[in-house]
């Protein structure tokens, strides 16, 4: 460890060349010490003993930039200090070639080439050759985070991994943004959601690839809202909602639907879905007109992609159906992830 001063002085040979070993030795070693150097410039490194920090002078000369851990070498991206979450920088979650498979509804299959986890400073690291398993029985790594599972509930699912071992594991959990981590993880990230059927130890079955989930319908499809609905007018319907919340997790940013008019046999319906009820009807004179309509003349069913426009604890559709043949299923959501 060494803070010398880099400036060489005129000199003697001799004291020319023992100024000049202690300015390449203070650069070598990056003005380790634990105190600050008593001079500084723009730029300069200093290797903080004190606690293990690589620092980098700002620009300015007026502060220091933590910006590694010199125990376990991570990049402290911007922070202030090594203490603070305050203007630090948080990269894009990145992974590739995500699959997230709820295939019999008693686990949850993790499969990625890669997939960039957080710490709770924000510090990353990319795991990469994910194929990971979640027993829905279990508690702890690759099992429920903690307590038990309850029927018709939303469980998030993360990729955690342990940097001391070098361990890649999953997790589900009732938090959406804080799950509760096994001893030794430190590293997270959420990659998806799955939900419950009636009984606590069933998952409805899913298929996932990236952001977009696709039910796997091998008991039924799930219908939203059935039967007559509001009051049909082609200039002015009054509208009703369709909650959604019972079909896609909070953080979906789309929902996926098939509208039907002719549900389980009843009677033809004119039926119109909108994200909003700001629209009117099929025939409004001033051109907002709903996205959805099908006609009560002939039977027909339409797949479509709702934008949400709320987020959180009220996903709604608004529809109006004349008739008792009108519904809405849901096949599946787009994740923000």
């Amino acid at each position: 460890m060494s803070q010398n001063s880099i400036v060489v002085a005129n000199g003697t040979g001799a004291a020319v060349r023992t100024a000049l070993n202690n300015a390449l030795d203070s650069l070598s070693c990056d003005f380790s010490g634990a105190s600050e150097p008593g001079t500084t410039w723009a730029l300069m490194k200093w290797a903080d003993t004190t606690n293990n920090i690589l620092k980098i002078r700002n620009l300015a000369n007026t502060a220091w930039i933590s910006f590694m851990d010199l125990t376990t070498g991570d990049i402290l991206t911007n922070a202030a200090t090594a203490t603070t979450a305050t203007n630090v920088y948080m990269p894009i979650k990145v992974f590739n070639n995500l699959a997230v498979q709820v295939p019999n509804g008693l686990y949850v299959r993790i499969i990625a080439d890669y997939i960039s986890l957080f710490n709770a400073s924000y510090l990353t690291v990319v795991v990469k050759s994910i194929n990971v398993i979640v027993d829905i029985t279990a508690v702890g790594a690759d099992g429920l985070d903690s307590g038990s599972m309850a029927a018709n509930t939303w469980y998030s699912i993360w990729v955690i991994y342990n940097k001391t071992t070098e361990t890649t594991a999953a997790i589900i959990s009732l938090n959406a943004s804080s799950p509760v981590l096994p001893s030794g993880y430190t590293y997270f990230a959420r990659v998806g959601w799955a939900r419950t059927t009636s009984s606590a130890n069933q998952l409805r079955h899913m298929d996932q690839f990236g952001g977009k989930v696709n039910y796997l319908f091998d008991s039924g499809m799930y219908v939203i809202a059935s039967g007559a609905a509001g009051t049909y007018s082609s200039t002015t319907p009054v509208w009703v909602t369709a909650n959604l919340n019972n079909f896609i997790p909070s953080t979906a940013r789309e929902a996926n639907t098939v509208t039907y008019n002719n549900y389980e046999g009843g009677a033809l319906s004119n039926v119109i879905v909108a994200p909003n009820n700001y629209y009117a009807g099929i025939a409004s004179a001033t051109g907002n007109i709903p996205p959805l309509y099908l006609n009560s003349s002939h039977a027909a069913i339409i797949k479509t992609s709702f934008g949400l426009e709320t987020y959180g604890d009220s996903r709604l559709l608004y529809w109006v159906s004349s008739a008792a043949g009108g519904a809405i299923y849901c096949t599946g959501w787009e994740d923000n992830l």
